[in-house]
């Protein structure tokens, strides 16, 4: 995850003990729509891209790089992720590892998700996310399924893309 339930808790003090599993599914939701917007990852996994060439050089998927499987290569910009090849590459498999560890997260992604909170918050819809049910005699309504749906459904907000703009991936 991008950020953590505490430093939420931090900077909004009306949040209660009950609410940190909601709080941890948002981040998770926030976290998963933030990378789908900059088409890559953040957090430091192992990924496999293929490369169908032939190519001289490729741009990975996820930056920055920490390590490669495939040796045959020239030169290696880890903060970028493009590999340059020392002779040109067709359909190749290439394994590595990339992201960032959590302490080393841009303060720019993790001010992203704390952004996306601070406008749910702002609009109520946390709140309302936070209320699965509502009876009033003989009327009930049910927001859960209708607030998730929502929160995958629209695109991050505006605040939130002009933080990540400049971490957009490759499409």
């Amino acid at each position: 995850m991008l950020t953590t339930v505490e430093k939420i808790m931090d900077i909004d003090k009306t949040l209660t003990e009950a609410e940190k599993p909601l709080l941890e599914h948002f981040i998770k939701v926030a976290t998963s729509k933030i990378e789908e917007y900059c088409n890559r990852k953040f957090i430091k996994s192992e990924f496999q891209d293929f490369v169908k060439g032939p190519v001289r050089s490729y741009n990975l998927k996820n930056y920055p790089v920490i390590s490669v499987n495939f040796t045959d290569y020239e030169r290696l910009d880890n903060e970028r992720g493009i590999i340059y090849f020392k002779t040109p590459q067709k359909d190749l498999l290439i394994d590595y590892i990339a992201g960032y560890e959590s302490e080393e997260m841009p303060p720019e992604i993790e001010l992203a998700v704390l952004m996306y909170y601070k406008t749910f918050v702002q609009n109520g819809e946390f709140r309302d996310f936070a209320k699965v049910s509502e009876s009033l005699e003989d009327y009930s309504s049910n927001w859960d399924a209708k607030l998730i749906e929502k929160m995958f459904s629209n695109t991050v907000p505006p605040v939130v893309a002009s933080l990540i703009s400049g971490y957009r991936g490759r499409i």
